[in-house]
């Protein structure tokens, strides 16, 4: 009888104890598996916010992805969409471009006619048609640390036009600093809003 007792209580014993290890390791296993996602998540999350590289491939990167929204501001669309609500300025370029197109954009808001307007479309900057989708195109990019010039083609349909902007390094992130017209005039769109400016004070 009291063997019989003795052999029940270390079957029983025994079943507690792989009850408990079971739970150990499905509890670990658990365990393993949410550190795992949370790792994946952070890791998404930094290649999200990671610099953009430094180099020729990143400011290309940041000018192919700039055009990608351009196209879909002047691509096709059906008489009942919406125009898209895409700030290329306020995404893709420098903040001291920024603060002198607002400047420019208050001076123009206190002239009577449309007219007189210094730049009144500018997101023809990026685009020299009145609609269609344009394919950047044999960039030359010139990287010297914070700062780059960069040349490339505009194809549109059979068109071709060349674009030349100097970008700087900001925030981790290439951003146009200037819009520049290659040539004997050499014109530089910021010293034009700076001289804009200046004569509307």
């Amino acid at each position: 009888m009291c063997r019989k007792t003795l052999l029940i209580a270390i079957a029983a014993l025994s079943v507690c104890t792989m009850m408990a290890c079971g739970s150990k390791d499905s509890s670990k296993d658990n365990e393993n598996v949410g550190s795992s996602q949370v790792a994946d998540a952070a890791d998404e999350m930094t290649d999200d916010e990671e610099d953009a590289p430094k180099t020729k491939e990143g400011v290309i990167a940041m000018l192919k992805e700039a055009y990608d929204d351009v196209n879909i501001i002047y691509g096709p669309r059906d008489e009942d969409d919406l125009e898209p609500n895409i700030d290329l300025f306020g995404m893709y370029c420098s903040k001291s471009f920024r603060e002198l197109i607002d400047q420019v954009r208050e001076i123009e808001a206190k002239k009577d006619s449309e007219d007189d307007y210094f730049f009144t479309d500018w997101n023809a900057l990026w685009h020299f048609w009145d609609e269609g989708t344009v394919t950047p195109k044999d960039f030359d990019v010139q990287v010297d640390g914070d700062t780059a010039d960069a040349t490339f083609e505009l194809v549109h349909g059979n068109d071709k036009a060349t674009q030349a902007v100097s970008l700087v390094y900001e925030d981790g992130q290439w951003r146009v600093n200037d819009w520049l017209q290659r040539g004997m005039d050499a014109l530089s769109k910021v010293e034009e809003m700076k001289e804009y400016i200046e004569n509307n004070k």
